[in-house]
């Protein structure tokens, strides 16, 4: 695991979904949709919808949406994430949709082998690209749920 950036995410969650398959579940057990800036707020959550599968988010923007694809995609990402504790591994698999977050770790990116090959899965540093390696991979060193902090 190489770290490239410190990182801090205050967020609504739009999505969370659990894996257990593949060499990738056993780094990073959940993937959670995040939102922050105007997509967290109740006004505008009507106007986007978000569905997860196979480690990608996708959103849908309605036609009378305030908010363009620019704007949307600068605000809401699928973050896969690597708990650093158990603590922080309970903590996560707790999270539900409409939840607050706050995480903070690192974003990184893992190289390594598996079952005699090489791997790799790189972090996305930007917040405007899309598709294929646009997820954060978020090492989780705390993360604050409602009220409950976990380290």
């Amino acid at each position: 695991m190489t770290p490239l950036a410190v990182y801090k995410i205050a967020a609504l969650v739009v999505g969370a979904e659990s894996y257990s398959f593949g060499w990738n579940s056993r780094i990073s057990p959940m993937d959670l949709a995040l939102a922050w800036g105007k997509l967290a707020e109740p006004e505008f959550q009507k106007y986007i919808s978000y569905s997860q599968d196979n480690r990608w988010v996708v959103f849908n923007i309605k036609k009378d949406s305030p908010l363009d694809v620019a704007y949307v995609t600068s605000h809401a990402s699928n973050h896969h994430i690597i708990p650093a504790t158990q603590n922080i591994r309970y903590a996560v698999q707790t999270i539900k949709k409409k939840q607050k977050v706050l995480l903070e770790g690192f974003l990184v990116d893992i190289t390594g082998t598996y079952d005699g090959k090489t791997v790799w899965w790189n972090t996305s540093l930007s917040r405007t690209d899309t598709g294929n390696g646009a997820c954060e991979i978020l090492y989780v060193t705390k993360a604050r749920i409602g009220k409950k902090v976990y380290e």
